[in-house]
């Protein structure tokens, strides 16, 4: 009978753990993780005799592996709700004394995971009282389970925000809908429907604004058609202070050589799920997996995103919008 009752456990945890990347997945993942960390204890508690004979029967229930899986899942779903303000103040030569020029950078929102419609309009307003400058949208902020409804309320929401010079947007690897066959609506309906609302979306374009300030906004790294950042620089002054914003955070020494003064991304979500933002880090996937990094005169910053993509839950890192305020530095 035990037999039985552990095949029958066996085919369900891989009935649930396909696809790898749902919540099936996830929770199959962690339930080996955990396990194999407590017959390491196991292992070693062996040779102390006295306290194996309490633990053994913890261990043999198997209770303990779910008991540690729902108390992280449960601080991951909290976690994933808590949304902070991350500030960074960065200097530069290309502005006056007497400027300060505020960015205001949201990006990863992932719409309908974890946030709605409603959700994002209440966030904007509270990001709108910072008084930012620029808004800048680095991609993700819709996915393929994003509804055709939301998405145009969100965009809305999106293109009431006001600001010195402006909202723009570029797109991430999930926003054009390219992982379904059959998605809600196309790429070029989104760019439609941000562009109505007044939010203006860059694909490998230079918008010039204010005061010699440059925005250069990219196509996502995995599209074919993405140029080439010399390319595109051809456009944008090299005295103008140079914003690069890039759903996925690569390519820093090339951006550096071309003469790109801040970078901003998204995309990684610093993690979202432990360890795995750290790993990609250290295998090269990711050159930087969240924060601030400067790289010759170039500057990054790589946000963990409004929320998350896939589950409501966050392990790694934290939810956060982030305002950038650029000042002179001689």
């Amino acid at each position: 009978m035990v037999k039985v009752l552990s095949a029958v456990l066996a085919l369900a945890c891989v009935f649930s753990a396909w696809p790898a990347y749902g919540w099936g997945g996830v929770a199959v993942l962690h339930l080996v993780g955990v396990s194999l960390v407590l017959e390491l204890i196991n292992l070693l508690l062996k040779r102390t005799p006295f306290v194996f004979k309490k633990w053994d029967l913890i261990y043999r229930s198997g209770i303990l592996s779910f008991l540690i899986i729902a108390v992280v899942f449960s601080y991951g779903y909290i976690n994933m709700q808590q949304i902070k303000k991350t500030s960074y103040r960065i200097g530069t030569p290309k502005i006056q004394q007497e400027e300060t020029l505020r960015i205001a950078l949201m990006s990863d929102i992932h719409l309908g995971v974890t946030m709605s419609a409603k959700d994002l309009e209440n966030w904007c307003g509270k990001i709108q009282s910072q008084e930012p400058d620029l808004v800048l949208l680095t991609g993700d902020i819709f996915d393929e389970d994003t509804k055709r409804e939301e998405m145009e309320r969100a965009a809305k929401a999106l293109g009431y925000m006001k600001s010195t010079y402006g909202s723009f947007y570029v797109y991430g690897n999930h926003d054009s809908n390219q992982y379904r066959e059959k998605p809600e609506y196309t790429s070029g309906y989104l760019r439609n429907t941000l562009e109505k609302a007044g939010v203006r979306v860059l694909e490998d374009e230079v918008f010039k604004t204010g005061k010699d300030i440059c925005i250069i906004g990219r196509k996502d790294a995995g599209d074919r058609d993405r140029k080439s950042l010399k390319e595109i620089m051809k456009d944008a002054p090299e005295k103008s202070f140079r914003i690069l914003m890039d759903h996925q955070p690569g390519d820093l020494k090339e951006n550096n050589r071309q003469g790109i003064d801040l970078q901003v991304s998204g995309h990684t979500h610093a993690g979202q799920i432990w360890p795995t933002g750290q790993l990609m880090q250290l295998l090269g996937i990711n050159e930087i997996n969240y924060g601030y990094r400067k790289t010759g005169n170039l500057q990054t910053v790589v946000t963990s995103g409004m929320a998350g993509w896939g589950y409501p839950i966050r392990t790694g890192g934290h939810c956060e919008y982030v305002i950038i305020d650029v000042v002179l530095k001689k």
